[in-house]
């Protein structure tokens, strides 16, 4: 896996890569949003969805935790997740 900041992110493993672009938004602070990527993508994995949505799901609660001071307060709701 390989964070690419506003250009996403990738999976690469065995030969084959998978990519799915971040949401576009404006950042207030960038604490913490690997980690929140992290969080999202492991929550993806540990739920059996694709690599792709493992990505996607990753880079959209890495940025959501862009949005407010202190990486924690923007962080989505489970019913907030890309489906």
């Amino acid at each position: 896996m390989i964070k690419l900041g506003a250009r996403g992110s990738r999976w690469v493993a065995a030969g084959t890569g998978v990519r799915a672009a971040a949401p576009r938004v404006r950042p207030v602070d960038t604490t913490g949003a690997g980690d929140a990527f992290n969080g999202g993508f492991l929550y993806g994995l540990l739920r059996g969805r694709t690599r792709r949505d493992c990505l996607r799901i990753g880079n959209f609660v890495g940025a959501r935790s862009t949005l407010a001071a202190g990486g924690v307060a923007s962080l989505p709701r489970r019913r907030e997740l890309p489906s």
